[in-house]
């Protein structure tokens, strides 16, 4: 086995809103403060073939919901190479509208229908108005079960039409419905609502997966004592803020 973790970061011109590229940063400066060699590919092309042998993290991040078919179409050429990819127990982050990739149909407000790769059974519809608020829940990294704070922006509803292993359990904000569950997870592919970028307000999550992923390489971690105070102040004061709002309906 490579001595080193291998990322991709999959297309940055396309999916590029809210800023989600310090989630790839995120990573490169936890394994960096581990000693660990972190190497991150960017891929660009949606007709570039992935090579998911290689990677032991696939990040998309949140892009607008009109190329969400063609990415879906992308990745449906490769279908076996990722289905093998997340059997394999790898991790495969979608974050926010992106999600819809993994939807069974994605539906425009004109009423527009496009497929999408149908890996959870749920469909993704465009909202008429924008959601957005804070979002935290418990969700388990690598038997780790550890608090997740972020925020939301949701341009889509994400309707689940059978029951789910959601990422996490909400205990503020909406999540994907009233029932506080968190995205949707299969082994380590997961999706989530979570923004911030999320890796960076939770640098412990972040921490968690490499860690799992060295074990399993057989890579050594010379450090796994890192200094989370900021992080944890920032945490505690944004909890604070969010103690002083109406709970989400």
């Amino acid at each position: 086995m490579g001595k080193e973790i291998n990322l991709a970061y999959l297309y940055p011109d396309i999916l590029n809103l809210h800023g989600d590229r310090g989630n790839v940063l995120a990573f490169e400066k936890a394994a960096k403060d581990m000693g660990i060699e972190l190497v991150t590919t960017r891929i660009d092309s949606i007709s570039e073939k992935i090579d998911f042998d290689k990677f032991d993290i696939i990040l998309l991040s949140p892009g607008e919901l009109k190329v969400m078919d063609t990415i879906a179409n992308a990745f449906d050429k490769q279908r076996d190479e990722l289905e093998k990819y997340i059997e394999e127990n790898k991790y495969l982050f979608v974050i926010g509208t992106t999600g819809a990739i993994l939807a069974k149909d994605i539906i425009f407000e004109n009423g527009n229908k496009k497929e999408g790769l149908g890996i959870f059974d749920m469909t993704a519809e465009e909202r008429s108005s924008i959601y957005g608020d804070d979002l935290t829940f418990n969700a388990d990294i690598n038997g780790q079960e550890m608090e997740i704070i972020s925020c939301q922006i949701n341009s889509i509803n994400m309707k689940f039409n059978t029951d789910i292993t959601p990422f996490g359990r909400v205990t503020y904000g909406y999540g994907n419905d009233s029932e506080h569950k968190e995205g949707a997870r299969r082994n380590n592919l997961i999706y989530t609502n979570a923004l911030g970028p999320v890796f960076i307000k939770n640098p412990w999550m972040t921490q968690e997966i490499i860690i799992d992923i060295a074990d399993k390489k057989g890579i050594d971690v010379e450090n796994k004592d890192l200094d989370f105070s900021l992080e944890i102040a920032s945490k505690e004061t944004i909890k604070d803020f969010i103690s002083k709002k109406e709970a989400v309906k």
